[in-house]
């Protein structure tokens, strides 16, 4: 990527009680092949040892009283001062080349607003119980429409809006719905870039909760479309 002004790249990382896998995630975000990277460590409110971990690196820290995943992602958007907004849970991993392919992507076709690529789903090789965490052979690779693998203009982030904060599950749902109806143009990529680590603690590993509330997404995407 030489001989060109590459856009900075902001990336959100939310942690909570992540000092098993905060290491390897910022690591992979270190390791990318595409270095005007500004990397945002948000905190919830970790009890464990998150902070050492995310201060031993060489990122932006910020920190919060537990509040939930939609407040922590939306302080790290406020706080990115990126053209391009990315983000990567603590327990992800990206592929070297991701952001570096992303941005060529968006340079290439100025139209789109945002791009995705595919993501691996892996069992972790230190889950407590490893035979309990089957990954079906047809949903090992997917498109990743996920915030694993997007990377999104900061202007057409602002003009869908902040994720929100009533969610514990489906944050990304609910903002990607409403940047379709918005009429944003998006791009996925076919390679993988992304790898989502499965394990027993697991944001969506509430089942039963979370489907509750991509429920309550999915009537309220019905409701206004009849409206």
């Amino acid at each position: 990527m030489k001989g060109k002004e590459w856009p900075l790249v902001s990336v959100v990382v939310p942690a909570y009680n992540a000092e098993k896998y905060l290491g390897k995630c910022l690591e992979s975000l270190l390791g990318q092949t595409y270095s005007n990277l500004e990397i945002i460590v948000v905190d919830d409110g970790s009890t464990d040892s998150t902070a050492a971990v995310a201060k031993s690196f060489n990122v932006r820290y910020l920190h919060q009283e537990n509040q939930g995943v939609g407040v922590t992602m939306n302080v790290g958007f406020k706080a990115a001062t990126g053209d391009l907004i990315a983000s990567l849970d603590a327990d992800d991993l990206w592929e070297p080349l991701k952001i570096e392919e992303q941005v060529e992507c968006l340079s290439s076709q100025p139209t789109l607003d945002m791009v995705f690529g595919h993501m691996e789903q892996f069992v972790c090789p230190s889950a407590e119980n490893p035979d309990q965490l089957i990954i079906p052979e047809h949903t090992k690779v997917l498109p990743g429409y996920s915030s694993t693998t997007i990377l999104v203009k900061k202007e057409a982030l602002l003009r869908v809006g902040l994720f929100r904060t009533d969610l514990q599950y489906g944050g990304f749902i609910d903002w990607y719905n409403r940047a379709s109806d918005l009429g944003l143009q998006h791009k996925m990529l076919p390679q993988v870039l992304a790898h989502r680590r499965v394990h027993e603690s697991n944001l969506g590993h509430n089942q039963a909760e979370a489907q509750e509330q991509y429920m309550i997404i999915i009537k309220e995407r019905l409701r206004q479309r009849n409206s």
